[in-house]
């Protein structure tokens, strides 16, 4: 059996049970180098935009921003051509990269609270929102908070 999952938690979120019966043997996989990414980013824009469309500097600026994540770097490339195709003007720039792509690292970030069960994530965002805090003073915020939402 071959069970892939982008998630190192995915493993540890097993019953004792499973894992002994599974005798899992984890490969890790690397984040992609910038210029693997830039190569898959080329590649997509062949096959995608117009030769006139595209700028190579644009690419490398893409993967680099990135960060190793080859998913945040082709929705980029398809924001920033979809952006471009509605505006009606001809040519990804650094210009509408930067308008239309959040950073990679807030992306990541959205990406990993959006899996966070409900209370974990209002931890977090209740840590977030009073930093800094002791965690004795976030318990008390916590509780308070589901107290009133009756939870």
């Amino acid at each position: 059996m071959v069970c892939i999952s982008n998630r190192k938690e995915t493993l540890l979120s097993l019953e004792e049970q499973t894992k002994s019966r599974l005798s899992p043997v984890v490969i890790p996989f690397q984040p992609y180098k910038p210029s693997e990414l830039e190569e898959i980013l080329l590649q997509r824009a062949r096959d995608a935009l117009g030769p006139d469309t595209r700028d190579k500097s644009v690419l490398t600026q893409l993967a680099q921003r990135a960060r190793g994540d080859a998913r945040v770097a082709i929705q980029g490339l398809r924001q920033a051509a979809l952006a471009v195709e509605s505006a009606g003007s001809g040519k990804v720039t650094g210009n509408v990269l930067r308008k239309v792509l959040p950073d990679s690292r807030e992306t990541r970030k959205e990406e990993l609270l959006s899996r966070l069960p409900y209370h974990q994530r209002l931890i977090y965002e209740l840590a977030h929102k009073n930093a800094p805090i002791t965690t004795t003073e976030l318990r008390r915020i916590y509780t308070t908070c589901c107290d009133v939402k009756g939870i």
